[in-house]
């Protein structure tokens, strides 16, 4: 499995390009991805940080736009994320239809949503 690139932000920012750049920085990132985290506190598994200041600035300002913007058209990004987060992982262990995994619950902010298939 490759390493994606880091995602470009949309030129022309709508529901569908700001779900899909939330799909693709969550795909970049990894699991460990989540909309409302600063991108200065992640950390790779030594210790360092995982962005230059530059690069989490960028990122931070990047993830603030679109997550704005679905959040005032009622989508949200931490929902696209950790749905992105689910099929990957389902990918990964390669689990068939039925796993304990079929359905997550998760929590993000104030409520609490379950993801299906």
């Amino acid at each position: 499995m490759s390493t994606p690139s880091r995602p470009i932000f949309p030129v022309v920012l709508s529901v569908k390009s700001a779900v899909k750049y939330i799909r693709e920085l969550t795909r970049w990132v990894g699991p460990g991805f989540h909309p409302d985290e600063d991108f200065h506190d992640y950390v790779k598994h030594d210790g360092q940080r995982s962005y230059s200041d530059q690069e989490a600035n960028e990122l931070n300002s990047e993830l603030e736009a679109v997550a704005s913007m679905l959040e005032f058209h009622g989508v949200e990004p931490c929902r696209i994320g950790l749905t992105v987060q689910r099929k990957t992982l389902l990918n990964v262990m390669a689990i068939k239809k039925r796993s304990p995994l079929e359905t997550i619950e998760f929590n993000c902010g104030k409520q609490s949503h379950e993801v299906i298939g």
